[in-house]
């Protein structure tokens, strides 16, 4: 039974591997004529190298014979490793044309499409229903059709080429005994009297400028804007409606300060690079419970303001500050409220401050922050993030927080304003 089994698995690896043999194989393929989509989703390339321009091939092949027959001839549909090694770019306008990749070894091409990031500028949603090599089953088929996409990797802000034009030839290295390529190299698919179109693509700069402006009409500029001091809520009842728990009510005033930064770029969002689409920036206690001991993990109830914290977040994310009355022996369950309810942030990055007063009852608390029980000092009082667009363009944020002084019953200081004057835009490449 066992020697069965044996075979069995021996024979199923066999045939696993003849068919990975086959996958691989490169036939030899002559082309009869190919043509180049000349106005998918738009000319303009940002030279990140992750935002992508699809280039649709249609091409007509068939398997070479060396005295085959033209009356003959069964059109065939490529594998993908067959389109990977007979299809090139090139520049539009050689007689013999040379791959893109040697000569603007920036440029790379690849199958699968990055849905991470939109391909058109002008319509970020046009041409997203695009799909790669869809199957044919006609038995007259006799061209066939594939996408592959573009990309170009700048080595910095100023690497980028312009408009270039591009065409497309087939691979020249399977030679018969002749020494004549049997793929067809090097048609007419590239030279400049050519009838068949050519694919223009423009590889612009996507990097933004090094500072933000309020306002800013200017395409390459972070455009800021700045909600200084407003109240979400200022009684116990008021603030109630903003509670996602069933604890007790201890929330009467919650203040909050935004920036809120956008890109002035039609279509364009700012996007996390991590997929997290919030995250802690600062925290902290008003009054905290032993003086010399910030981090205790304990704060008092304060006459005033009682404790902050501050957030990064895109778009409409929530944000659920937290933290645990203590009344008598024991902690209640922790309080949640939805600082960032009901407000329109599409698409753009905001820090939100928040200062939070509790009821006058004489009882300690504690904070919550992303490693559990925490109510020491802030965090490093200097915002860096790192973002991106949808189209790819990445940048460094930097700024530092304005410290308040005007608490004297603790060490500590509120972070939850940003100094515009510090505010730094770094781009990533």
């Amino acid at each position: 039974m066992k020697i069965l089994k044996l075979s069995l698995i021996t024979v199923s690896l066999l045939i696993t591997l003849q068919k990975t043999a086959t996958a691989d194989e490169i036939r030899d393929i002559t082309f009869e004529r190919f043509s180049i989509d000349t106005q998918s989703v738009g000319p303009e390339l940002y030279n990140n190298g992750r935002m992508q321009k699809p280039i649709k091939i249609k091409y007509k092949a068939y398997l070479y014979e060396p005295n085959g027959n033209q009356n003959t001839r069964k059109y065939i549909e490529l594998t993908p490793a067959e389109e990977r090694y007979y299809l090139k770019l090139a520049e539009f306008g050689e007689t013999f044309p040379q791959s893109l990749s040697l000569l603007y070894p920036n440029f790379t091409t690849t199958q699968v499409r990055d849905f991470n990031y939109q391909m058109n500028l002008e319509s970020p949603y046009s041409g997203e229903e695009e799909q790669t090599n869809q199957p044919y089953s006609l038995e007259n088929q006799t061209s066939y059709e594939t996408t592959v996409y573009l990309s170009y990797k700048g080595e910095d802000v100023r690497d980028y080429i312009g408009t270039i034009n591009l065409c497309i030839f087939p691979n020249p290295e399977r030679k018969d005994e002749r020494g004549t390529p049997i793929s067809g190299y090097p048609g007419t698919n590239c030279m400049e009297n050519s009838a068949n179109n050519f694919r223009t693509i423009r590889v612009i700069p996507g990097a933004y400028a090094s500072y933000v402006e309020e306002g800013s009409l200017e395409t390459n500029v972070l455009r800021t804007e700045t909600i200084q001091e407003h109240t979400l809520c200022y009684t116990v009842e008021n603030c109630n409606s903003l509670r996602y728990d069933s604890a007790s009510d201890d929330v009467r005033h919650i203040m909050l300060y935004e920036t809120q930064f956008s890109s002035v770029r039609p279509n364009h969002i700012l996007q996390p690079i991590d997929g997290k689409q919030t995250h802690w920036l600062a925290l902290g206690c008003t009054w905290d419970n032993v003086i010399n001991e910030p981090a205790d993990g304990w704060c008092n109830v304060a006459p005033g303001w009682d404790w902050y914290k501050t957030t990064g977040l895109f778009g409409n994310a929530k944000v659920f500050p937290h933290y645990s009355s203590r009344i008598g022996n024991r902690f209640v369950e922790a309080q949640y409220y939805d600082i960032a309810a009901n407000k329109n942030r599409d698409g753009k990055y905001t820090v939100l401050g928040a200062k939070f007063a509790l009821t006058n009852d004489n009882y300690l608390f504690v904070l919550w922050g992303p490693d559990g029980g925490w109510a020491g000092s802030s965090v490093d009082p200097r915002l860096n993030v790192s973002m991106e667009d949808n189209y790819g363009n990445r940048f460094r944020l930097e700024a530092e927080y304005i410290k308040e002084n005007d608490y004297t019953r603790s060490p500590q200081r509120e972070f939850i304003q940003l100094d515009h004057s510090t505010i730094k835009v770094t781009p990533i490449y």
